[in-house]
């Protein structure tokens, strides 16, 4: 008898640790890591960086920049905010170090009190399997070289049947990769 209370609860403890890592994976909450205090950044100017891209989602970097841009000027922030998009900045090539200090030179050369650079580390437009965005974002000043604001954010999306991997009428299709990456735009810059 013990043996299988002892069983039963091992099962017990093994399916709630299951389904608590796939309500975890289903929507990350924001992660900030960094947000340092700021005079109004309301009289400051930011200039957006294309994001870096991984080789499968060639040219989302780019449209993504765009939609962290827009929702800046929506949310008026920034006195300026504008999107720098024939930047080489992010020249894979290159350290981390050196691309950010690239586009730091590049912001501060323009007049621009803060930089926004970003990463897609996932984007992912899922069939069977969910939609998947995760982003990364970093705000520095440019005259002093420093972080003040760093986070990072992913989001899935799942078909409402996803027995159905075609494109029929029988099923919700899951969220776009760009709609979720307007969703989290929204939630980090309200978070800014």
């Amino acid at each position: 008898m013990k043996n299988k209370n002892a069983a039963f609860i091992v099962l017990a403890i093994a399916m709630l640790q299951v389904i608590s890592c796939a309500h975890w994976q289903k929507n990350k909450d924001l992660t900030v890591y960094i947000r340092q205090e700021r005079e109004n950044l309301s009289r400051s100017s930011v200039l957006v960086f294309n994001f870096l891209e991984p080789a499968y989602a060639e040219g989302m970097g780019a449209k993504v920049a765009e939609v962290f841009h827009l929702n800046l000027l929506g949310a008026q922030k920034f006195k300026i905010a504008s999107l720098e998009s024939h930047s080489n900045w992010n020249r894979i090539t290159e350290t981390e170090e050196s691309r950010l200090l690239s586009a730091i030179e590049e912001g501060k050369s323009k007049n621009f009190d803060y930089i926004l650079v970003g990463e897609l580390v996932d984007f992912y437009h899922g069939g069977i399997n969910p939609t998947r965005v995760k982003l990364k974002v970093r705000l520095i000043e440019a005259r002093t070289r420093v972080t003040v604001f760093l986070a990072e954010c992913s989001k899935q999306s799942q078909a409402k049947d996803p027995s159905f991997p075609m494109n029929t009428q029988l099923s919700n299709q899951a969220e776009t990769p760009m709609k979720l990456a307007a969703s989290i735009a929204k939630m980090m810059i309200e978070k800014l």
